[in-house]
């Protein structure tokens, strides 16, 4: 988190709602957590936009919430985007019970690419802020949308990447 920048409050908020998500989630889950999930592989092209449209969208809410010019702002579109995080890392769970070694690493690989598009989703935002924060000259929406250009360019390798990975591996594992 050093390379983000986050305030102690944002850093603090952030790890409690972690904590929060994984009690939430755990309570629901309750005794179904331990239950093998059957696994079918399938390939649905159609399905892919879906998925990299939920990308567009969560990167559109973090560029978004960038125009305020605080950084602990960050925190409203993290808050969801933790809360499933939490929920893909646990359902590797009943993913592993299945034993199915090909799903397993499928989902793992699935739950990283969904981490890093995240992470980079929020770095971009917290970056955009610190620029037009500190680097704003003349018109400030401006200056926004040339650093939202800019940061963009910057980071579009693993946003991209790792919104195709998530999305396709995502096709391709079904629970049923």
């Amino acid at each position: 988190m050093t390379k983000l920048k986050l305030s102690k409050f944002t850093q603090y908020s952030l790890i409690g709602w972690t904590i929060l998500m994984i009690i939430f989630w755990l309570s629901i889950a309750k005794g179904n957590l331990f239950k093998p999930i059957p696994l079918h592989f399938t390939f649905h092209f159609t399905n892919i936009f879906g998925y990299l449209w939920v990308r567009f969208i969560l990167l559109a809410a973090y560029v978004i919430f960038s125009i305020v010019p605080w950084r602990n702002i960050v925190i409203l579109p993290s808050l969801p985007v933790l809360g499933s995080i939490v929920l893909a890392i646990l359902t590797v769970i009943p993913i592993i019970m299945t034993g199915n070694l090909v799903g397993i690493i499928l989902d793992v690989f699935a739950v990283i690419a969904h981490i890093v598009f995240a992470y980079y989703a929020l770095l971009t935002s917290i970056q955009i802020i610190h620029n037009v924060q500190y680097h704003w000259r003349g018109n400030y929406f401006l200056s926004w949308l040339v650093t939202v250009g800019i940061k963009l360019k910057t980071n579009w390798l693993p946003l991209v990447g790792s919104a195709l990975i998530y999305s396709v591996i995502n096709i391709i594992l079904e629970a049923k």
